[in-house]
């Protein structure tokens, strides 16, 4: 065990020196956690998106979050494990008490509960113990007793929009903002409510082994039957629907659109070539590529009233391209054959679909595709693409060019534990809301495998190593 400390102490010491090292040579500061956080965050030059930066940041989370597991006694470790349900509460709270906008105008001096609960209406004793958690938690900070500021993490829960513009506006409050604070809340509400059911499904005969949609945790915990687009549709849901439609854009904002140049080499494409994006929603991301290769015929696909929205899309964002007439919006329902299309497609692409169903479903909509591909057309797939927490990895994937395993230097987990956890919650999002599922590079192959396709390439993203990769196949 000694040896073990020892490893662990050299990856955070060094992954600390890398990170002043490189904060030395762009003559940055790396940012402060008791400051709220700066635009530069989240723009390309930003420190934390220095490649040096990046894989010191995932090599030193990795090792302190496993110190803290060989350090801290195992019945703890297990204990406040089994209460991480608190954090998550702790923060929808937060963020329904509207307390990050509340105190943007606090600076760091902060403001006392008392005070912002005039502005919430909420009870100052119960808001001040969930704000002392959470600070404890390093989101907002306590700088006198019963005194509390944003810091880094907590200012991001701050919609950018007056207090009173909220209240006035409950239900839009996530209206026109950037997405972020909308997740969270979804992740806080909505996810943290079914992921108290998983236990009951799992055990439950009828949803213990269903692949189906219908019979999750999410059906348990807010009982309803039907899908889960139906209960949000109620007239009753109104906040909730509207929430999740930000939410969802804010997640699509993790990878921005152009990201799709860096993952494929585009120019290959003949001219005319048909690019059919499956589940295109507005299809911002095959506008990019229209960007670059305006001579390709693209074909839209998804449900009918997205179409029309889609089609409002590219003639504001493109209209020269959407006047060309090359660009084709099909309303289809995927799980049904693809419809008749202008010529047998060269590409059919695919972003963040898949991980919306299980096996059973993914399998059905891939089969279509298949049937309607030739014997040269390309599956481009954009998705998470988890690691096994093992050494010991998949032998059939190890031929599979672009895949390579994790270079976790010992002791770290294979997948690098904490570092990577971001994937494994959305596995259990996607799990406990639509039977659904991230994939490992085994999951995938026998995806593809079962659906009559062959897995040829895994791309990850040169742009960015936090992006979602691309995975290629042909027909088997």
């Amino acid at each position: 065990m000694a040896v073990e400390l020892t490893q662990l102490r050299d990856i955070i010491v060094g992954t600390i020196d890398a990170i002043l090292d490189a904060c030395k040579r762009e003559g940055k500061d790396f940012p402060k956690l008791d400051v709220p956080a700066e635009p530069a965050e989240f723009l390309p030059d930003g420190i934390r998106n220095d490649s040096q930066v990046l894989d010191a940041i995932t090599l030193g989370v990795a090792a302190a979050s496993q110190l803290i597991a060989t350090l801290q006694p195992p019945a703890m470790t297990l204990y406040t494990s089994a209460t991480r349900f608190n954090l998550s509460a702790c923060i929808g709270a937060a963020e329904r008490c509207h307390v990050a906008e509340i105190l943007r105008d606090a600076g760091p001096k902060g403001m006392h509960i008392r005070d912002i609960v005039k502005l919430n209406g909420t009870d100052a004793v119960k808001l001040g113990r969930i704000l002392r958690y959470l600070a404890t938690n390093h989101i907002f900070s306590e700088v006198e007793p019963d005194v509390f500021a944003n810091n880094m993490i907590s200012s991001l829960l701050d919609t950018g929009k007056v207090i009173s513009a909220i209240q006035s506006d409950p239900v839009g409050k996530f209206d026109n903002t950037n997405g972020l604070t909308a997740w969270i809340s979804f992740i806080a509400d909505d996810c943290m409510k079914s992921a108290a059911y998983l236990s009951d499904t799992m055990t439950d005969p009828k949803t213990a082994h269903s692949q189906d949609p219908n019979e999750t945790s999410i059906q348990k915990a807010f009982r309803f039957e039907g899908t889960r687009w139906e209960f949000l549709e109620r007239p009753e849901n109104l906040f909730m629907f509207r929430r999740y439609g930000a939410a969802m854009s804010g997640a699509a904002k993790l990878q921005p659109p152009w990201a799709v140049l860096t993952s494929y080499e585009w120019n290959t494409l003949p001219k005319g070539a048909v690019f059919v994006d499956v589940g295109s929603g507005l299809g911002n991301f095959s506008l990019e590529v229209a960007k670059i290769r305006p001579d390709l015929t693209y074909i839209l696909e998804d449900r009918p009233p997205v179409m029309e929205k889609a089609k409002k899309y590219w003639e504001e964002q493109a209209p020269s391209i959407s006047a060309a007439g090359n660009i084709h919006f099909i309303g289809h329902d995927f799980f049904n054959p693809q419809p008749q299309l202008p010529a047998m497609p060269d590409v059919f692409f695919m972003r963040t679909i898949l991980h919306d169903w299980s096996d059973e479903f993914a399998v059905r909509i891939l089969t279509n595709l298949r049937h309607a591909a030739k014997p040269d057309t390309k599956l481009l797939i954009i998705d998470t693409l988890v690691e096994y927490a093992c050494s010991a990895q998949d032998s059939s994937a190890l031929d599979v060019p672009g895949y390579e395993l994790q270079n976790a230097p010992k002791p770290l987990l294979a997948n690098l534990g904490f570092a990577s956890i971001a994937s494994y919650d959305l596995d259990m999002v996607m799990l406990n809301n639509l039977n659904a599922r991230e994939r490992t590079i085994g999951g995938f192959l026998h995806l593809l495998s079962s659906s009559g396709w062959r897995l040829v390439a895994v791309r990850k993203n040169p742009g960015n190593k936090m992006w979602w990769p691309m995975i290629i196949a042909v027909p088997a």
